[in-house]
């Protein structure tokens, strides 16, 4: 039995759980290392023999190494993993004439390196660990490879008042349970908090210039889109300070994320640390390549199997799509729209994915693809969305989850709208609410030359091949003029089951977009996707491809 039930929050909303804290996998117990005046719990775990850098988890303030037990359980197969109790936590002593600070903490993690002859290592930090993580990054950028920093703060202004939080209150009432059952100083918490609440008071006080040495393209900065401790501008601005890093924004979860929704938080860390510097692509016509992913346009991808789909006569139209997968009966097909100009070619990596577990279905857009159009009938989300609720009668579908991309995301949320009874879940990616909130794209390389690869697609793919430029005019016509929602159009969504998504380099949305969209579905997920932009899906479809699955997977 959990000995510290009675601090576990149970809660059909994630970010306001507080699950048992995790036990650490098998091992020998730990060992200590003596240094800098005290002794340093630290535990290893994993493959000896692995060719990647050695992963060391750094958990938060007043926490130790077990929380990071679902995290160190999921990687140790594949990476050698060093977990570590910060000094005075967990099973570490602490020298209580030494104030804490995050640079007298970064010095013990470098000499535990030392220790155990680890030139260079990969880090995990949650928290104080974060600050650690990039403390060190910035000050010996030479032993770091890769950095995830969850739930970090710059200053001490971005600390939010934690007083009213229920979850982060009961955090630290088990801290104290924690503590008393495996620090070597079990009845000194109160002289231990102090020390803390101290170096919180005052550490850190960080400028851009002391994220100048990191190495930004192998660092993630992440956050839980309902991060209870920390601001969001912490996040955005150190984002901002490393041009190369990629920001991460978890959903539907707060500062607890690696235990409140453990599966989603480690794929996205072995997408990160399983990730080349940057991806390499074919190169041919239309292909932007870059070491920068948010600067490339990789290939459109094929759908599998020179799949030639079928058409439904439906709105005097007839809509082009296509079936894979099984019908699953505990779940509800996925429904994949893609974005303006396009087809559902570009979901192809997805649908490889998806398929072995799921009922998946790609329409092209009325006028899109191989979709006819009515020319004479102006387009329109609403249009749009009538389609494709249409078509799922036509296959007799009562409900679907969507996974949609910029027009494909915004007509997914128009159904959710409209049609909430259609609606199991919704995912959508690169979306906006208001016209205004569509930037300039026409000093965009990689948007411009997407558009030109559209003319060819089209030509090869369209039943009136020779319409594109009518067909174009048709959009833009309607993206001059659509959507045009308010917090009302959003209401009747069923937002458990949203998330909002978006890139951190996004190059034709508006930020306020997605935080806006968020805002108004206070209990759904908004998640920003690291070191790629509008074209995230093909740019780096891991990282994106796992967020969907665990989205879709999400009870």
């Amino acid at each position: 039995m959990y000995p510290d039930e009675g601090t576990v929050i149970r809660s059909p909303k994630l970010w306001l759980s507080l699950p048992p804290t995790p036990s650490l996998p098998p091992s020998n117990g730990g060992e200590y290392a003596d240094l800098n005046n005290i002794h340093l719990w630290y535990n290893v775990f994993g493959n000896s023999v692995s060719t990647h850098s050695p992963v060391v988890f750094l958990h938060g303030g007043l926490g130790n190494s077990d929380y990071f037990g679902h995290q160190i359980a999921a990687l140790e197969k594949e990476y050698k993993i060093i977990a570590i109790d910060s000094r005075g936590h967990g099973r570490s002593t602490t020298d209580p004439e030494r104030p804490l600070g995050y640079d007298l903490m970064s010095k013990d993690f470098l000499s535990l390196m030392d220790h155990l002859g680890v030139p260079k290592a990969s880090f995990v930090g949650w928290s104080d660990g974060a600050i650690c993580a990039l403390n060190l990054a910035s000050k010996h950028p030479e032993r770091v490879d890769k950095v995830f920093a969850y739930a970090a703060n710059y200053n001490t202004s971005g600390v939010m008042d934690v007083s009213k939080s229920l979850v982060f209150m009961t955090y630290i009432n088990r801290t104290v349970s924690e503590y008393a059952r495996i620090s070597p100083t079990p009845d000194q918490y109160e002289v231990f908090l102090d020390q803390i609440q101290t170096m919180w008071h005052s550490q850190p006080n960080w400028t851009e210039a002391d994220f100048k040495p990191i190495n930004s393209s192998r660092v993630w900065i992440v956050d839980g889109d309902h991060e209870e401790a920390v601001r969001r501008e912490q996040q955005d601005l150190m984002a901002a300070w490393l041009p190369n890093a990629g920001e991460l924004l978890l959903p539907q979860v707060s500062h607890f994320a690696f235990i409140q929704d453990p599966e989603t938080f480690n794929a996205m860390l072995l997408r990160f640390l399983r990730l080349p510097i940057y991806g390499k692509y074919l190169d041919q016509s239309t292909v932007i390549t870059s070491p920068k992913r948010w600067l490339s346009l990789p290939p459109t991808p094929s759908l599998p199997n020179g799949v030639k789909g079928q058409y439904a006569n439906v709105n005097g139209i007839k809509l082009w799509y296509a079936k894979f997968g099984k019908h699953q009966p505990k779940k509800s097909p996925v429904i994949l729209l893609h974005g303006g100009l396009a087809n559902s070619d570009y979901w192809g990596l997805q649908v490889r994915a998806l398929q072995s577990d799921f009922e998946v279905i790609t329409v092209d857009s009325r006028g899109h693809g191989r979709s006819t159009t009515d020319f004479s009938v102006p387009f329109g989300y609403d249009l749009m969305s009538s389609d494709f609720v249409a078509l799922m009668d036509y296959l007799k579908i009562p409900k679907a989850s969507f996974v949609g991309w910029s027009d494909g995301g915004i007509n997914a949320l128009n159904i959710a709208s409209k049609h909430p009874d259609r609606v199991d879940k919704i995912f959508a990616f690169a979306a906006n609410y208001v016209v205004s909130g569509v930037k300039d794209i026409s000093q965009s390389v990689v948007f411009n030359t997407y558009i030109n690869r559209t003319v060819f697609e089209y030509a090869r793919l369209s039943p009136t091949p020779n319409q594109y430029n009518t067909f174009l005019t048709s959009i833009e016509g309607m993206w001059a003029s659509q959507p045009t929602w308010d917090q009302s159009h959003f209401s009747p969504i069923p937002a458990l089951r949203t998330w909002i998504v978006d890139a951190d380099h996004e190059e034709a949305i508006y930020r306020d977009q997605p935080d806006t969209m968020a805002s108004w579905l206070p209990d759904g997920g908004e998640l920003i996707l690291p070191q790629v932009s509008h074209f995230a899906f093909i740019q780096d479809p891991g990282t994106f491809t796992s967020a969907v699955v665990n989205f879709l997977n999400l009870d």
